[in-house]
């Protein structure tokens, strides 16, 4: 009896701490930008603006750099000082010197980069899996596959990304997106005419189930049967709806495993009580 009731208290522990854990939100965010205006446009005012609320976003409060791939050229201009590094090799990636790391469009504009990224598969995925702080941000994604970083990136089905390089049809440029109230709310100010701030978009009847939270609706003509969107956030504490803390907001819900444990260790409590009133 004293083993068992030993066995169900360990439960319980176990269980209030995988509770604990639960109710913390996970800071690695990923995000898809259907725009290059922090490179191409980042000296304009607007695009200044745009670059340091994009960077403060995906640090998401850490005073870690974010490390900068741009194995072809492209800079930001407008980058606050200390808040970016450049890399072109990411072999020593890691959460213990970066905050985040954003994979410029080649030269800076004005389609993803996949084939650089690929070179380095292994590292980005460990960096953004740490569960650490290592957000990725990817710059003018246009689809494909991007499964090395997260599942929920393999090759999106035909018409999911539309715009610039994406064989999807709709406007390669405009400026018609529109900030939403979760971008608002996330720190992020309506950006001016910059004379193609958009580049591409997303269907959120295909990316919104998979998680992402659309913090900027896309411009309607790149005709999606549903509100597009041309910057999604996936996970952490910015990639939440309602959610503006970087420190972490609403617990997310216990997994059915945490739930029996923690089950399990009341019903030895119950069982401990009632032993010791016989």
């Amino acid at each position: 009896m004293k083993q068992y009731l030993k066995a169900m208290g360990s439960a319980l522990a176990l269980g209030i701490a995988s509770l604990a854990l639960a109710g913390q939100v996970q800071a690695t965010t990923l995000v898809l930008e259907g725009s290059d205006a922090s490179t191409f446009h980042g000296s304009a005012t607007g695009g200044a603006t745009y670059t340091t609320q994009l960077l403060a976003f995906l640090r998401e409060g850490s005073a870690l750099p974010v490390a900068v791939f741009n194995p072809l050229g492209g800079s930001l201009p407008s980058a606050p000082a200390g808040s970016v590094v450049y890399l072109t090799d990411l072999t020593g990636l890691s959460t213990s010197t970066y905050s985040a790391l954003y994979i410029l469009s080649p030269g800076g504009c004005c389609s993803q980069n996949l084939a650089g990224a690929s070179v380095f598969a292994a590292q980005i995925g460990a960096f953004y899996d740490s569960g650490n702080g290592g957000s990725v941000a990817i710059q003018d994604y246009t689809g494909g596959d991007w499964s090395f970083i997260d599942p929920v990136l393999a090759t999106p089905p035909a018409g999911a990304v539309r715009g610039f390089d994406t064989g999807g049809g709709g406007p390669t440029c405009t400026d018609g997106e529109v900030f939403n109230a979760e971008g608002l709310a996330k720190g992020f100010t309506q950006p001016p005419a910059l004379g193609c701030w958009e580049h591409q978009a997303y269907d959120m009847a295909h990316f919104g189930p998979l998680g992402f939270l659309s913090l900027v609706d896309s411009d309607p003509a790149y005709g999606f049967d549903t509100i597009g969107s041309a910057f999604l956030a996936l996970g952490g504490a910015l990639g939440t709806p309602g959610c503006t803390n970087p420190a972490g907001c609403t617990p997310s819900v216990p997994a059915p495993a945490t739930l029996g444990l923690l089950g399990t260790g009341l019903l030895g409590l119950g069982v401990l009580r009632r032993w010791r009133k016989a």
